[in-house]
């Protein structure tokens, strides 16, 4: 979803360059507003699904006594925020370019409704785990552990 978000924002803006992109959610309010949460999404934070993958890891390391590896993970996965958050921020906050305010494009339903679609994948897989795909991996967890 952050790909498709980041076509439209290309598109409005037509640089690939953060430094040339600023303001998305005012030249764009929903692609801007999408784009943002997938940067939620992606770095785990809540309700979405990869939130659930890093505290079950982060669990299991502080019940097996590893402490040193929660501190670790946890360090990492505040360095991937702050790192993401810099450049997300950049790009969704401020005022858009006069080149881009001077970009006829627009958002459209055939442009965000696909993004709109993988959100609300990651925020249902989040929130429920259809038990088909819970099996997989637990029968995935257990040949791990059978197989250290």
């Amino acid at each position: 979803m952050l790909f498709l978000a980041a076509a439209n924002i290309h598109r409005a803006y037509g640089s690939k360059r953060v430094e040339d992109v600023s303001g998305a959610i005012r030249r764009l309010p929903v692609t801007g507003a999408l784009f943002l949460a997938g940067f939620f999404a992606i770095t785990g934070s809540p309700p979405f699904g990869p939130f659930f993958s890093e505290f079950t890891i982060l669990r299991a390391a502080v019940a097996g006594g590893r402490f040193w590896v929660a501190g670790l993970f946890l360090l990492m996965l505040f360095v991937v925020f702050v790192g993401m958050s810099a450049t997300v921020f950049a790009v969704v906050q401020g005022e858009p370019s006069a080149k881009a305010t001077a970009s006829g494009y627009k958002d459209n339903f055939f442009t965000l409704a696909p993004i709109v679609i993988f959100l609300g994948l990651v925020l249902l897989l989040g929130v429920y785990v259809p038990p088909t795909l819970s099996q997989a991996l637990h029968e995935a967890a257990g040949f791990i552990e059978m197989n250290p």
